[in-house]
């Protein structure tokens, strides 16, 4: 595995995949719905405005840092 960068859309899609992967595994309706909400449309927007705006408040919160690493809690 390589150590380049993700954009927001592929970090995005990667969290997709791997929610999708657990639900696949699960069947967990929470899970779903959350996947339905996250699901993109053809203009490229979320099925739930609100899920985007999460999106991108969480990727602020690891930009800025104050996302603690649960590694070493």
């Amino acid at each position: 595995m390589s150590d380049s960068k993700l954009t927001k859309e592929q970090a995005f899609l990667a969290m997709y995949a791997f929610l999708d992967e657990y639900y696949q595994a699960t069947k967990s309706d929470d899970v779903g719905g959350l996947l339905g909400s996250m699901s993109l449309l053809s203009d490229g927007g979320s099925a739930d405005p609100a899920v985007q705006k999460e999106w991108e408040e969480a990727i602020q919160k690891v930009m800025d840092g104050s996302v603690i690493n649960p590694a070493i809690l």
